[in-house]
């Protein structure tokens, strides 16, 4: 039993502490990267903002067509018009679902909720969404995005996707240029 307690305290223990300290190492590694890490890309994207204000827009995601991917026929539109080419990979969320049903619109809810305060944490000014499934869900991410930066909806028609116009067309003027007396 002596020859298995000095084995336990002259081989296994420093071994014990020797391999803790070598896995403490990407444990610290990663908590610095999240922890500094985020701090640094939001302070960059603020100073980004800053130094070019006006210019910062994103295209928005939504799939929610069950066993079916629209991403890559979005990037490859994407990839045809210039305004929509030079937006960096950073700046294009993507949400998808295998469909959505009524229990589920909370989370849903949550998500477009997560994703959008993303979007506006990294100073987009301008939205470009695309969106699959149901016109339900697109009216609940139009009420989110409603009261924000302007949004730019497309659909798919016929070969490839067309812009559609602005989710909330600005307010008319007070003077329509007709007088009344």
């Amino acid at each position: 039993m002596q020859a298995l307690l000095d084995i336990i305290t002259k081989i296994l223990d420093p071994l014990g502490i020797v391999i803790g300290l070598i896995l403490a190492i990407p444990v610290f590694w990663t908590w610095y990267q999240v922890v500094w890490g985020n701090r640094r890309r939001y302070r960059h994207y603020l100073q980004a903002i800053r130094s070019a204000p006006g210019n910062r827009p994103a295209i928005f995601i939504i799939d929610l067509l069950p066993r079916r991917n629209i991403r890559a026929a979005v990037e490859n539109y994407c990839q045809q018009h210039n305004n929509l080419r030079d937006i960096p990979r950073e700046r294009v969320f993507h949400l998808q679902r295998d469909g959505l049903g009524v229990y589920q619109l909370d989370a849903f809810k949550a998500s477009v909720r997560q994703q959008v305060g993303e979007m506006y944490a990294q100073g987009v000014d301008r939205i470009h969404y695309f969106h699959a499934g149901p016109g339900m869900a697109a009216a609940m991410v139009g009420a989110e995005l409603g009261n924000g930066c302007p949004v730019l909806l497309y659909h798919h028609e016929g070969e490839g996707y067309h812009g559609f116009g602005l989710l909330k067309l600005p307010a008319a003027p007070a003077f329509s240029g007709v007088e009344h007396g």
